[in-house]
C-alpha cells in the first residue's frame, strides 16, 4: 500500500496565490453587485412612494401631499422653516407630521420604512426615526419636492399642487420630479448643530419618483444631485432646488 503524496510548500503557495487572485476579482464584483441591489430596492421603495402618493391624490381631490403651515417664531433648529419648503424630513420640530410624513397615518401606515433607502452611506436608525415622529424632527431618505413650490419663498398657491396639472418650474419646464434620494454634504463641525451629511449609493447614483408614479435612476457621477453647501447650509435649499429642475429636464 503506496503512502499519500503530501502538498510540497512550492504547490501550497501557488493554491494560496490563485485564491487570492480568485478573490481579488470576486469581492469587488460581490461589492458591486450588492450596491447595485441596493438601488435597486431604494427604487422600489420610491415607487411605493408614488403608488402612496396618487393613493393620498385620489382622497384628496387631487392634491399631493402639502403642509404643515409654518406660524410663529421659527428656531435656528427648525428644518422646516417656510410654508412648502422643500425637505427631507418627515416631521417637524414640533412633531408634526410634514411631506411624505404626511403619508403615515394611511396611505404607509403597512409600509412605513418606504421611507428610508438601503443605500443610505451612514447609518440610520429607521425605528428611532419614526419614532420621533409626534414628539420632534425626523428624518427619511428622500427630498420631496412640495411641488408648488418653484422657489423657497414664492407664495404658496395651493391651486398648483394638484397632481396632474403640477406648475412649470422656474426654467419652464414642467414639473416631473416629486421626489430623490438626498445627498447633503456639510462640513463636519456642523454636526454640533445637528446638521449632518446625508448621502446615498456613494453619491454616486440618485433615484428620482416622478410624478407618474414611475422611479428612474440617474447618474450623479458630476455631483449634479448633490447640495455640497460645506459650511453654509442656508444655501442647501436652493441647491437642492436645482437638482430638482435639473432632474425635470432629464
Amino acid at each position: 500500500m503506496g503512502s499519500r503524496r503530501a502538498f510540497t510548500l512550492v504547490e501550497l503557495l501557488v493554491v494560496i496565490a490563485i485564491v487570492a487572485v480568485l478573490l481579488s476579482v470576486l469581492v469587488p464584483a460581490l461589492a458591486k453587485a450588492r450596491a447595485s441591489a441596493r438601488v435597486v430596492a431604494c427604487q422600489a421603495n420610491q415607487r411605493q412612494l408614488g403608488v402612496a402618493v396618487h393613493a393620498y391624490a385620489a382622497e384628496y381631490d387631487g392634491l399631493i401631499p402639502f403642509g404643515p403651515d409654518v406660524s410663529g417664531p421659527v428656531d435656528i433648529f427648525d428644518f422646516y422653516r417656510t410654508t412648502g419648503m422643500l425637505t427631507s424630513l418627515i416631521s417637524t420640530n414640533a412633531g408634526e407630521p410634514v411631506g411624505l410624513g404626511l403619508l403615515l397615518d394611511e396611505h404607509l401606515a403597512a409600509q412605513p420604512l418606504a421611507l428610508f433607502c438601503p443605500g443610505a452611506d451612514q447609518k440610520v436608525e429607521t425605528d428611532d426615526e419614526l419614532a420621533k415622529v409626534g414628539q420632534t424632527q425626523a428624518q427619511g431618505s428622500y427630498w420631496y419636492r412640495h411641488a408648488s413650490r418653484i422657489s423657497q419663498f414664492d407664495p404658496v398657491d395651493k391651486r398648483r399642487l394638484r397632481l396632474s396639472t403640477l406648475a412649470e418650474n422656474r426654467n419652464g419646464d414642467p414639473m416631473r420630479a416629486l421626489a430623490m434620494d438626498s445627498n447633503f454634504v456639510v462640513h463636519e463641525q456642523l454636526a454640533l448643530f445637528g446638521v449632518v451629511t446625508r448621502t446615498h449609493h456613494e453619491s454616486a447614483r440618485v433615484n428620482v419618483l416622478l410624478r407618474d408614479g414611475s422611479a428612474a435612476t440617474r447618474n450623479n457621477a458630476d455631483g449634479r444631485y448633490t447640495a455640497d453647501v460645506g459650511a453654509r447650509p442656508d444655501e442647501g435649499p436652493e441647491m437642492m432646488l436645482q437638482a430638482f429642475e435639473t432632474a425635470d429636464r432629464e
